[in-house]
């Protein structure tokens, strides 16, 4: 524990450098255009500045569950939900402080759940956490950093795939009626809606997580498969409802985001329609990672994570984008789901079988 908040503590300073120095080139980077730079400049900076309370809230909630508070690390992040949304529309309305508002806003969130995780730690119920703990804990990271890898390489190949993406939907995007920043928004409409989505699944699948460990662990195994059918089941319920909610009616969700522009609601349907038509058969990938992970087979889950960003999702955009352009970008996604399915259910079958009966 005292390795993992040490790394965080690293990490954060490390990446808050990092972004400061190179916020420019790394907006460019990852698509921002003459009309979105200043504004991404603008936010970006704040929450570069802040990255350390972001680093330091997301590892330290896992660190809280992981002690045996789930109760705890909820409320740490509703605590940070709660200050964000409050937080938001007074800084920017009230306040008049726009872009940088919403920033302060995110960052001010982050510092709430970083509060309530600390108050928990502190209180630990599974290890007594002191100085004494942090003494020579840094031969600990490389440990602590394998058990991760999966989730590491979760990240950052989505971080890879989200810039390559944004460029794509920016360069085909100006060959069509549509220009240059309709399809960049409206994917990342799309993106968002899908990300709120998975966090049911990725809740229920690190829930699971410690209960799959410990009777694998324990030479349970129809308990372990129990757990995970539980999973599977579940989440492909919610995304059967969600990819009904999609395809019926999906001005619902892009009236949210308040915009009546006619080519914007147009392509942003078309996103959710199209791109996130099989969402339901990809709860196979998104439960397969943590469940191979919790097996102690760590390599295994950064493989299949690797396999999906970097293998298929990577090459398929290029492929079809160019070969169908804008609409070729949009299919890319179900394409992409549909093989990463197969892929997940050949390594969930070998899994299986070394479970035994």
């Amino acid at each position: 524990m005292a390795a993992s908040i040490s790394a965080l503590v690293g990490a954060g300073v490390i990446l808050a450098l990092a972004y400061l120095l190179f916020m420019e080139p790394l907006c460019l980077l990852f698509g921002a255009t003459e009309l979105t730079l200043s504004y991404a400049t603008e936010y970006g900076g704040i929450i570069a500045a802040g990255m350390l309370w972001n680093v330091f809230a997301i590892g330290s909630t896992s660190l809280v569950r992981a002690d045996g508070q789930p109760g705890m690390a909820m409320t740490g992040m509703l605590a940070g939900f709660a200050v964000n949304m409050i937080g938001d529309p007074l800084a920017i309305f009230a306040l008049g402080m726009g872009v940088r508002g919403a920033a302060l806003a995110t960052i001010l969130g982050q510092m709430a759940t970083a509060a309530v995780n600390v108050f928990a730690l502190c209180r630990c119920r599974s290890v007594r956490l002191g100085r004494d703990s942090f003494a020579g804990c840094a031969a600990l990271i490389p440990a602590v950093a394998r058990g991760g890898l999966s989730s590491f390489m979760s990240q950052f190949t989505t971080v890879i795939v989200s810039g390559t993406q944004n460029n794509l939907f920016v360069r085909y995007g100006a060959q069509s009626v549509y220009g240059a920043e309709i399809p960049m928004t409206c994917m990342g409409i799309a993106i968002k809606v899908f990300v709120v989505m998975q966090c049911f699944v990725l809740g229920l699948s690190g829930g699971s997580q410690p209960i799959i460990g410990y009777n694998y662990g324990s030479g349970r195994p129809h308990r372990v498969k129990a757990a995970y059918r539980a999973v599977l089941l579940a989440s492909a319920f919610f995304m059967l409802l969600a990819t009904l909610w999609f395809q019926l009616v999906p001005l619902s969700i892009v009236r949210l985001f308040g915009e009546d522009d006619p080519l914007y609601l147009d392509f942003a349907s078309k996103c959710l329609r199209i791109y996130l038509m099989l969402i339901l058969i990809d709860v196979f990938q998104m439960t397969a990672s943590p469940f191979l992970q919790s097996m102690g087979r760590p390599v295994a889950a950064a493989a299949l994570t690797f396999i999906r960003q970097i293998v298929i999702v990577l090459p398929s955009m290029f492929l079809m984008g160019a070969r169908f352009g804008l609409d070729g970008l949009l299919w890319s996604g179900p394409v992409s789901m549909l093989l990463t399915a197969v892929i997940a259910l050949l390594f969930l079958r070998g899994a299986w079988k070394a479970l035994g009966d």
